[in-house]
């Protein structure tokens, strides 16, 4: 993977034939157009434990009818984390929670069961998870 910034405050990240443009800069801005870095982590985070829940119901021969993901970022102090002065915390992840809901005819204990799969065999969550609060719940 290569990433080319420019003075406008974007970044674009190029690996194999695809492409993808971020801000570079932490933003808190709902009327930004492009995802600032914190939330690009979020929506890999949620891609890819997507992918691992349709993956696992799949493998439970089971249906997934519909699927959503809401993913929540608390950080130890986001002054500090946009780089303010005297700021008094260090502006890092302090806890990430990834809701999922989810309906199935195959009933809720098939789902539950392929929900944990996937957050246990997800790279992201299980490496975030080491280092931070992270909190995967099924609704």
């Amino acid at each position: 993977m290569r990433v080319r910034t420019d003075r406008k405050g974007s970044a674009r990240g190029y690996a194999g034939k695809g492409s993808l443009e971020l801000g570079t800069r932490l933003s808190f801005s709902e009327a930004d157009d492009r995802f600032d870095p914190l939330r690009a982590l979020l929506l890999s985070l949620c891609a890819e434990l997507a992918g691992r829940l349709t993956a696992e119901m799949a493998r439970a021969r089971a249906v997934l009818d519909d699927l959503e993901m809401v993913a929540r970022l608390w950080l130890d102090d986001p002054m500090a984390a946009i780089g303010v002065v005297g700021a008094p915390g260090d502006g890092r992840v302090r806890r990430i929670e990834v809701s999922a809901f989810a309906s199935t005819p195959d009933g809720d204990p098939v789902l539950q069961a392929a929900w944990r799969r996937a957050c246990q065999g997800s790279v992201l969550a299980r490496s975030l998870s080491a280092e931070l609060d992270l909190q995967c719940k099924s609704v």
